[in-house]
């Protein structure tokens, strides 16, 4: 799991800087990251393991022999209940998931501290001193192993007594046996009481659901609600062909009176009343004299005036008979005096429709009256259908309920007897396979295992460890990790030579040793050829513009910087270039120390006008000048980002070859990001294990905001043993002169 864990911390190292993915990391490249991770972790690795190994050798030595009683017990159903079928539920074993395990659950029972005081007790054990033994101490010998795949549980117990071994043994089964029974039967007891107090509640759950279902069928008047459903469809059906055929006959009724009553003038009414006076004898006898009164009037008065007293007695005849007609028509009428259009005579034929009109509107409303009593009974009947599925549904609810408490009622009954007879029972669910017999030979010693455990403990620990410290140590490790967490061309990788310089940069402590310059001190050495190669590529940077000036920082101290300053300016020399090294950081120089000289006056005498430029400037070698950063100011920036020096370094560009400019860190001050926009581009130094990873978001938000042109990247003081083979460096090459060289190089 740590070696994982490491893997990825490896592989999301660029990208949580974002620069890279973990896709693009091979997986060849992580497990040389694991090794380089021991090879440098090595010593808190290796103690580690020589403690775990040397403990467990001390174990293995100082293991007394001891003797082993095993016996072991098979975890069954009781045969019994499954014989006789009665009770298999009560005394069976059953997981209560498919992740546990009766077997496990019973080892746990065997090893309890109950079983185990009982133990101690019935044996009377003692300890040294005479005291009686504890469950808890009893526990620290036994073993309660089940055995995989089976229904089998081992029992082990040590002790320096081989008798006693075999005795707790053999008695801790023997208890566990006779305390499984008496669980059972406990068991069973209990559940016989529980069951015999609810039965009578079951009964008369029972009672009252068969009383609801009786009351509900009484109330909707209901026999077979499934019957009674059929008759309702058949009805509604054989109603709804009626009740159509009425209506139909009740339309052509309608029709026929509408008709007649278009033709005739009169509605039935008027039509029974004029038949009625046209068929009463007395009626039309009155009606004749009427007329031929009328006629015989109407004669006379051509013959006679009007105050001839013979149409006076005609008038008064007249008027007679009109007045007996209207008693006759309203004795025939029953003392209604009709106004009927038409008069009181008819023909045949107006009879005859008048007939048919009566006829007709006594059918109709026979017909009106067969449908709305139709109607009204498919109306009732419709009712009781939209009713029936509330009704079966609830019909339902009792039947579930009463089904439901009858089939409660009959299981309990049923294990009301079960119970009663696994509680007379003397069975139980485990029997004894083996017995343990007393042991003749101790147990081995198994020094070989401890030691071999002690070796896979504390190789495991030893690599824990290395990780753990890798993980915690959050500074840059190697050259690609550097250049993958900048992102900024690689000019220089420089190797660091000295073991002294190994150690102390392991420890992160400064160097104390003389600094040398190796281009001037060791010019055949790998390491002045790294140099030499830095200022090569720097001049492959730009066809075009050449870089003439360059100012060389870091993120933070002890990084190298001054050091990377002033072989540079060596190694440019060499190729006959006038070269002007400037010590821009007054903070904290160095270059006096580099070049054995006094740093009374420098650069920070000119910029305040205490001497000339060239009082200032100090031949070092032939084609090597050094300004010195002179007495330290109080306000170093002040200075630096004045206007005089700006003009101090572009005399120096026109007067010298290349001018390398040694700055303070990027975070100490903000000197080297004003020196920096004077110069063609800056330079960053970087130190493995010096710089750490938070650190580098910083500095390059503080180059980005200041526009600097950042010229790349220079590693320095790399362990070859630290980076992957192969990576950039043939470490053979650099072995070749590793006794003869040595180089300091943080500053």
């Amino acid at each position: 799991m740590a070696f994982s864990k490491e893997v990825s911390y490896l592989k999301n190292r660029g990208e949580t800087m974002g620069h890279k993915s973990p896709e693009e990391f091979d997986i060849n490249i992580d497990f040389q990251q694991f090794w380089l991770i021991l090879k440098r972790r090595w010593l808190p690795a290796l103690t580690i393991f020589s403690g775990v190994v040397g403990l467990s050798g001390l174990a293995a030595l100082s293991k007394v022999p001891t003797y082993e009683a095993q016996g072991s017990l098979q975890v069954v159903p009781d045969q019994t209940a499954a014989l006789t079928g009665v009770g298999k539920e009560s005394t069976n074993l059953q997981a209560l998931s498919n992740l546990t395990n009766p077997s496990e659950t019973e080892a746990l029972v065997v090893r309890s501290y109950t079983l185990l005081a009982e133990v101690a007790k019935t044996l009377k054990l003692k300890d040294e001193e005479g005291k009686p033994v504890s469950a808890k101490a009893l526990a620290y010998g036994l073993a309660i192993t089940p055995v995989t795949e089976t229904d089998a549980i081992r029992v082990a117990y040590r002790d320096r007594d081989p008798v006693k071994a075999a005795a707790v043994v053999n008695t801790l089964i023997e208890i566990y046996i006779k305390h499984n029974i008496e669980t059972n039967r406990a068991e069973a007891s209990a559940a016989r009481k529980f069951i015999a107090t609810q039965l009578p509640k079951i009964e008369t759950e029972v009672s009252q659901a068969e009383l609801s279902l009786r009351r509900f069928k009484e109330e909707n008047e209901i026999v077979s609600l499934e019957n009674e459903a059929e008759s309702v469809a058949e009805a509604i059906a054989d109603l709804n062909d009626k009740l159509a055929a009425k209506q139909a006959e009740l339309g052509e009724a309608t029709a026929r009176v509408e008709f007649l009553n278009s033709k005739i003038g009169l509605s039935p009414e008027e039509a029974i009343t004029a038949n009625a006076l046209s068929q009463s004898p007395g009626v039309q006898d009155l009606l004749k004299k009427l007329q031929d009164v009328e006629t015989e009037l109407e004669e006379q008065r051509v013959r006679f005036t009007t105050q001839n007293p013979f149409i006076s007695k005609l008038e008064e005849k007249k008027q007679r008979l009109e007045a007996l007609l209207r008693t006759r028509v309203t004795e025939v009428v029953d003392g209604r005096v009709p106004e009927l259009r038409g008069g009181l005579q008819s023909g045949e034929h107006e009879q005859n429709l008048r007939y048919s009109l009566v006829n007709d509107t006594a059918n109709h409303l026979a017909l009106r009256n067969s449908v709305a009593i139709l109607s009204n009974k498919l109306a009732v009947y419709q009712q009781r259908a939209i009713q029936l599925p509330r009704l079966e549904q609830r019909q339902q609810e009792l039947d579930r309920r009463l089904e439901a408490a009858k089939v409660t009622y009959a299981t309990l009954l049923q294990r009301l007897q079960e119970v009663s007879i696994a509680e007379n029972q003397n069975v139980g669910n485990a029997r004894i396979i083996d017995t343990a017999i007393v042991p003749d030979s101790p147990v081995s010693k198994r020094k070989i295992l401890y030691v071999a455990a002690g070796f896979v403990l504390g190789t495991f620990m030893g690599v824990s460890a290395a990780l753990i410290l890798e993980l915690m140590d959050k500074s840059v490790k190697t050259v690609k990790e550097a250049k993958e967490l900048f992102g900024y061309t690689l000019l220089g990788i420089i190797p660091l030579w000295s073991k002294a310089s190994k150690r102390k940069h392991k420890r992160g402590e400064l160097e104390e040793e003389p600094i040398k310059i190796p281009v001037l001190d060791k010019p055949r050495s790998p390491v002045s050829d790294a140099y030499r190669m830095l200022q090569a590529n720097l001049k492959f940077l730009s066809s075009d513009d050449k870089i003439r000036v360059i100012a060389v920082t870091s993120s933070v101290r002890g990084e190298g910087k001054s050091t990377t300053a002033a072989n540079l300016a060596v190694a440019l020399s060499e190729l006959s270039h006038r070269v002007l090294l400037v010590e821009g950081d007054m903070r904290h120089p160095s270059q006096h120390h580099f070049w054995h000289l006094n740093n009374t006056q420098g650069l920070s005498n000119v910029l305040v006008d205490q001497i000339d430029v060239e009082a200032a400037i100090q031949p070092v070698l032939e084609n090597v000048d050094v300004i010195l950063s002179g007495v330290c100011p109080p306000n170093p920036f002040a200075l630096l980002h004045s206007k005089r020096m700006a003009f101090l370094v572009k005399s120096f560009a026109q007067t010298y070859d290349y001018v390398i400019i040694d700055t303070p860190a990027l975070t100490v001050a903000p000197d080297a990001m004003i020196l920096g926009k004077m110069t063609d581009g800056v330079l960053v130094v970087v130190r493995p294990g010096v710089l750490e990873r938070g650190s580098v978001p910083a500095v390059q938000e503080s180059l980005k905001k200041s526009s600097q042109n950042v010229l790349g990247l220079v590693v320095n003081g790399i362990i070859l043993g630290n980076e992957p083979d192969g990576y950039y460096y043939t470490k053979e090459y650099y072995l070749e002169e590793s006794e003869s060289t040595s180089l300091a190089t943080r500053v």
